[in-house]
């Protein structure tokens, strides 16, 4: 049985950056931080009114952190109705100032539709952006639209380039996708020992379609030393996160298996945690209130 490569599953552009990360780190020792305070504590209210009214006049005097945080309000409809041009109009002022997490998030709204027609070229624009000062979601983000060529003249290289700054960040979407184009050959040569080294770095963050993939190249992958006990292990792990087929593998893998070797398995499944990572560079970190990503198949 041959590794499954199923079609390029990349999580759509998503990644929303919550509302108050690292402003206060931004203010702190300013005259501002006591209105910021008061501004968190509302919304931790619910008071969004108060909020508005604080981020409104922090915005007026030209705080980007303050503009960036209406832009949100605005999209998600916290104390106003949901928007999107006026979320784009906050965006702005301060993406155009250089704030890397509104440029991500107007790359975001164009990217995905909804209340504004679809932009691929104008999202290609604002992700470039914040992907050129080092952001890993906007540099997956990127690497997506030049993998599906939307906005961007198709370029298998350029998305193998923007897949691998984001993975080197340890964004384990970027990690899988990156696996999936060394594994295919697409826009790199084919290699499938460096495909599993990604998919594993995935795996080990919690990826499940890595962790399918890991698990199918433990047993069935020529080159690659078969471990069944890894690869029912791998299998469990994204069976018991609802992929089917990793839960008819491990079935099917464990009529090949000895009693010993499948309770050594199911023990380390049971026993089995997410790599931790440096907070530095997860994206984790910046998921606090962000949507559940769906994941579309090419």
């Amino acid at each position: 049985m041959k590794t499954h490569f199923p079609p390029v599953l990349l999580i759509p552009p998503v990644q929303m950056i919550p509302l108050f990360l690292l402003i206060l780190a931004f203010i702190a020792g300013s005259a501002l931080a006591a209105d910021f305070d008061e501004a968190v504590a509302a919304v931790e209210k619910r008071d969004y009114s108060t909020a508005l009214r604080i981020f409104q006049k922090l915005a007026k005097q030209g705080n980007i952190d303050a503009e960036r945080n209406l832009g949100l309000m605005h999209w998600r409809g916290m104390g106003v109705p949901r928007d999107a041009r006026d979320a784009v109009k906050w965006y702005k002022r301060a993406a155009e100032r250089g704030d890397v997490y509104s440029q991500r998030n107007l790359g975001l709204i164009y990217d995905e539709g909804g209340d504004l027609p679809l932009d691929y070229k104008e999202a290609a624009r604002w992700y470039h952006f914040a992907a050129e000062r080092g952001d890993p979601v906007s540099q997956l983000n990127l690497g997506i639209l030049y993998e599906r060529g939307k906005g961007v003249n198709q370029d298998y290289s350029e998305a193998v380039d923007w897949y691998s700054k984001a993975a080197e960040q340890n964004l384990d979407r970027a990690q899988y996708n990156l696996g999936i184009m060394y594994g295919r050959g697409l826009g790199v040569a084919k290699d499938v020992p460096e495909s599993v080294k990604w998919f594993r770095k995935a795996a080990e963050q919690g990826d499940v379609d890595a962790q399918y993939n890991l698990g199918m190249s433990c047993h069935s992958t020529p080159g690659i030393l078969q471990d069944y006990v890894q690869a029912y292990m791998w299998l469990e792990l994204a069976a018991g996160k609802g992929k089917q087929q990793a839960a008819l593998e491990r079935d099917a893998l464990a009529e090949r298996m000895t009693q010993d070797q499948i309770r050594e398995a199911q023990s380390r499944a049971w026993h089995w945690q997410p790599k931790k990572i440096s907070e530095s560079h997860s994206v984790n970190s910046q998921k606090e209130g962000a949507r559940t990503p769906s994941r579309h198949a090419k």
